[in-house]
């Protein structure tokens, strides 16, 4: 159309960015010939074979379909937010179904040493190849991070990628930190010496989330106990879940900007359900706008009365 406004528009984006060095992380730059394609009479046409006039969209469908069909070599269940069990043996079921014969690998970062207790889940024996896990959250020892797998192959696989061969090359790890190593293995003898921590961690969890709800602090999944793990999740929007970080920062109550607060600590500490209560009545003052007098200072008299000497 003549003078159209939209055309104009468009040749002077087209121009813009010719001339440009896009550097946008998000963007790419179509060829010429997919370029065709959008443009193609494919752009106004239906695919199912009750449409005449259908039968080459659908093969070119087909055909397109195949290429992506790669095959998946891995795959990973991870998460942040993981207050209840993933369904390690359902997805190897569904991934074996599907013609996928790949890795599952199961992200134990924050439940490492919840599984350690048998608490959690057995992601090894429910289907997963390899469990991965941060050795510094649950699990009790110096940041760092254990892979572990039942499979022989897959053990030898991570040996040579994790540990330093100067004779094979270097792979992912180059200098092992002895000092965190020897940490580690000092928490490990503390947690297989403490096999009841992994219940008590659960038990504090949802003592807390139970204690909050009842006090008006809203908290998601009443509805499936509130939690498997040792995760709480607060049921805030980011905006007053980050307001209350910051309120309970000023507190002494730490917790993150995402309305996630975790009891493995405390747990580790010697906290129980009681003080779960008790900590529950501070966050609450705190949530309603309503310290109460001291506050700061009962909530260092509750810490302090459990670090040791």
């Amino acid at each position: 159309m003549p003078g159209s406004r939209i055309e104009r528009l468009l040749r002077e984006h087209e121009e813009l960015r010719a001339s440009g060095l896009n550097l946008v992380a998000s963007e790419n730059f179509l060829s010429p010939r997919v370029r065709t394609a959008l443009a193609s009479d494919l752009a106004g046409r239906y695919l199912d074979a009750g449409y005449g006039g259908s039968r080459r969209a659908r093969e070119i469908a087909a055909a397109a379909e195949g290429l992506a069909r790669e095959g998946a070599r891995l795959a990973f269940l991870g998460a942040s937010f993981i207050p209840f069990p993933h369904p390690v043996a359902e997805i190897r079921r569904g991934l074996e179904e599907s013609g996928h014969d790949c890795l599952l690998v199961y992200d134990g970062s924050h439940v490492l040493g919840l599984i350690a207790c048998g608490e959690f889940q057995d992601p090894l024996r429910e289907g997963a190849d390899v469990l991965v896990g941060s050795t510094h959250k649950t699990f009790f020892g110096p940041q760092g991070g254990l892979a572990l797998t039942a499979d022989p192959r897959l053990a030898h696989a991570l040996r040579r990628m994790l540990e330093l061969d100067l004779e094979a090359g270097i792979a992912l790890v180059d200098n092992p930190h002895l000092n965190r190593i020897a940490a580690l293995g000092l928490a490990l003898e503390e947690m297989m010496e403490d096999p009841s921590y992994g219940a008590r961690v659960v038990e504090n969890a949802r003592a807390l989330a139970g204690a909050l709800d009842r006090l008006g602090v809203p908290v998601r999944f009443r509805e499936r106990g509130y939690t498997a793990s040792h995760q709480v999740l607060l049921d805030l929007e980011p905006p007053a879940a980050g307001t209350l970080c910051r309120d309970l920062e000023e507190a002494g109550i730490f917790i993150d900007a995402w309305g996630r607060l975790g009891t493995a600590e405390a747990t580790h500490l010697g906290m129980g359900p009681g003080e779960m209560e008790e900590a529950a009545g501070l966050i609450a003052e705190v949530h309603a706008g309503r310290p109460g007098r001291d506050l700061r200072a009962r909530v260092a008299e509750l810490a302090l009365s459990f670090r040791p000497a």
